[in-house]
């Protein structure tokens, strides 16, 4: 709350580019140094406060700014100007950085395209204080110079565009070497494909197996059953590490036997479209996932009449212990003569 209330609240008077001895920046508002807002005023009441010379009223300050800003533009034909990278608005007639360069007091004569400016941008040193820019880009005096703003935010640009096609003609060559890769591959011959075979099918496995999603892996591993150990996650929190049992899995398998079982992981999800082509997979070969099915509806109606037998079971043991149970006599209401001869007997 406290950070909030400087950055927000409070306002450094010893900072300001306005006199905090003059009373005629607001009606009625007086000088700073007199102030009952200014934090050294009561300072009880503000014992986190340091300076002593601090506003706690930030509409009247940025008022008195406003005003100053003002006096400037008005008694000496100050144009607005700044430093910051971000750019006015349409509206706004504040020249952006790359619209005039600084001119120091004592050269202001060397142009005739000098003229008073105020600096608008609050981050600035120079905020709200009168300055000398020149707005003419032809002259060669002021913007010469590769310290220039404009000439500083050309070369930026131009770095900017040059690493830019730098990483583009990496990506486009890249792109061409996948191209030639593949297009190679294609081309080889069926003796050298039958001969690598098992590589080929390994890499396969493993391009099936990055393209897993988390829960497959999960899944995968419970299939395998390979236990994933524990690892500590970038986050600092402990999860489990899924990647390398299967990774380990698919050197060590028979690279064909990895490769159908890693197709066939995504199709586990209940889908339509995953359970048509499980099906292909399956048929391919030579799996017979109709007796599959047939045979988990047999097992399934097994299980649901041996249900039903245990609990015709329960409810007619329930039934006979009822009957063997004696039903309990009915309690006789009490009367006041009954009443009379408990209390009498107590």
């Amino acid at each position: 709350l406290e950070g909030w209330v400087e950055d927000h609240v409070l306002r450094e008077l010893t900072k300001t580019c306005f006199d905090i001895a003059d009373p005629t920046l607001i009606d009625g508002a007086g000088p700073c140094s007199d102030c009952p807002k200014r934090s050294g005023f009561t300072p009880e009441l503000f014992p986190h406060v340091q300076s002593t010379d601090t506003c706690t009223d930030p509409s009247c300050f940025d008022a008195k700014i406003g005003t100053h800003i003002r006096r400037l533009t008005d008694e000496h034909g100050a144009i607005r100007v700044t430093s910051g990278w971000e750019r006015p608005g349409k509206k706004d007639k504040t020249l952006h950085r790359d619209a005039w360069q600084k001119v120091a007091k004592s050269k202001r004569g060397e142009c005739a395209d000098v003229q008073p400016a105020v600096e608008m941008d609050r981050r600035a040193p120079g905020f709200g204080k009168l300055l000398y820019a020149c707005t003419n880009k032809s002259c060669k005096k002021h913007w010469g110079g590769a310290s220039a703003n404009a000439a500083s935010d050309d070369a930026y640009t131009r770095r900017a565009k040059t690493r830019e096609k730098t990483e583009q003609a990496k990506r486009k060559l890249e792109a061409e070497w996948r191209h030639r890769v593949v297009r190679a591959i294609r081309e080889v011959d069926q003796k050298n494909l039958q001969s690598n075979l098992g590589e080929i099918l390994t890499a396969a496995a493993d391009t099936l197996f990055q393209r897993l999603r988390h829960d497959d892996r999960k899944l995968l591993c419970a299939w395998l059953d390979q236990e994933a150990p524990k690892k500590k996650t970038s986050w600092g929190a402990v999860g489990r590490d899924h990647d390398s049992p299967i990774e380990k899995w698919i050197k060590d398998a028979d690279p064909l036997r990895a490769l159908a079982v890693l197709a066939v992981v995504p199709l586990y999800s209940p889908q339509p479209e995953s359970d048509k082509q499980l099906r292909q997979v399956a048929g391919a070969l030579g799996i017979d996932h109709e007796a599959i099915h047939a045979g988990l509806k047999t097992d399934a109606a097994a299980k649901a009449q041996l249900k039903k037998k245990s609990a015709k079971k329960r409810a007619a043991k329930k039934a006979t212990a009822t009957k063997k149970t004696p039903a309990k006599k009915p309690a006789t209401p009490r009367t006041k003569k009954s009443a009379a001869k408990e209390k009498s007997a107590r």
